[in-house]
């Protein structure tokens, strides 16, 4: 089975997924009629100056991930002052320096965010072919009402085809996993990401929890745009119709559903140990705050009473709460009482303790 997922996936990817089609429209316009281009180097610079032509007449009403409006006005006007043949060489000179002022730092991020456009289309969701045909949209398909922000079904079903032929693993364990994230009122990020590291390690690059934030964000919007899932969890039939259209795709869904529904059982667990986890926190508060020891310290046992845990269930929970949350709080144990007592210790690793003090730790 080939292994989709697309690496590096960083923000702005996400914002917009419909200028895929911008970029299309440039390369077909360009073929047919090289009159009006600047013709530079490097294609990516000659869609820069078209693109802040086209925002420039016609700024969308959706501007999510595009440049502000500001910025290409105050680009448009910078290099409307040049000729055509300097165009390209002010912009190399710009992008090398170390932009101080403010045209050339929004020039800078324009240009940025051009460069991310021709990247997703090209690099990563492979619309852009060898030779530059476009196989997915004809030049007839491509007429100049694509400049806009929306995306019709048969758009959508385009979209949506790439993405599963260079991102399946990742994007349907995204799909498939909201209906029973959402039901356990899990973090669907978090859930994503141990769900990708256990079942779908991905190992030719740095895939951190941090990393995973951005990963996670882009095709969390690209889920929204093409409304791949319902708010049931239920999904498209853009997106079911494009799997069994395929079948190493349909191979791929079947394996992430089986996955999901192993990883279902972990999800109720987790939401049983959240839920022990607001109730340990809030008896703990209570019964220091109640306690005549004003050192913090509350026992262990008088705790799992008010929890009504027996000593192995309150044992295994502690431990589990221990290795969570010691990077979020600062947690302190003791084996000291004030009186003989009796009753075996709890234990946090080797050591035995009896007694637990909590407080927030503000630096993390």
């Amino acid at each position: 089975m080939e292994y989709r997922v697309l690496d590096s996936l960083h923000r702005p990817f996400h914002r917009p997924l419909w200028i895929v089609k911008w970029v299309c429209y440039f390369i077909i316009q360009k073929q047919k009629n090289r009159n009006g281009y600047i013709h530079c180097k490097e294609q990516t610079a000659d869609f820069y100056f078209t693109l802040l032509e086209w925002l420039h007449k016609n700024y969308p009403q959706d501007s999510d991930g595009l440049p502000s409006k500001e910025s290409v006005e105050e680009v448009w006007n910078f290099f409307s002052q040049i000729v055509n043949q300097e165009k390209e060489e002010k912009l190399r000179m710009v992008l090398s320096s170390d932009r101080e002022r403010g045209v050339e730092t929004k020039i800078y991020t324009t240009y940025k965010a051009a460069s991310y456009y021709i990247n997703l289309a090209d690099d990563k969701l492979h619309f852009v072919g060898s030779n530059s045909m476009l196989p997915n949209w004809n030049p007839n398909q491509l007429t100049k009402a694509v400049l806009n922000s929306n995306i019709s079904t048969k758009d959508k079903k385009k979209y949506v085809q790439h993405i599963l032929q260079n991102d399946g693993h990742f994007f349907l364990a995204m799909c498939l996993l909201y209906k029973p994230v959402t039901k356990y009122a899990l973090k669907m990020d978090e859930e994503v990401f141990k769900f990708m590291q256990r079942y779908y390690p991905v190992s030719n690059f740095d895939y951190t929890k941090k990393s995973h934030g951005n990963y996670y964000v882009v095709r969390k919007r690209w889920v929204e745009l093409l409304k791949a899932v319902n708010e049931k969890g239920t999904l498209s039939r853009i997106l079911t119709n494009s799997i069994k259209e395929n079948s190493e795709t349909q191979a791929i869904f079947l394996d992430i559903e089986a996955n999901v529904k192993e990883y279902t059982a972990e999800l109720r667990k987790r939401r049983r140990f959240i839920e022990q986890k607001s109730i340990f926190v809030a008896t703990y508060l209570r019964l220091a705050k109640n306690s005549e020891d004003k050192s913090g310290f509350v026992n262990l046992y008088d705790i799992s009473k008010e929890m009504g845990m027996s000593y192995d269930r309150f044992q295994s929970f502690l431990t589990q709460f221990y290795q969570e949350e010691k990077l979020v709080r600062n947690i302190f144990f003791i084996n000291i009482v004030s009186t003989i007592e009796q009753r075996r210790r709890f234990y946090i690793g080797n050591a035995p303790v009896i007694k637990i003090k909590m407080t927030k730790n503000y630096g993390v």
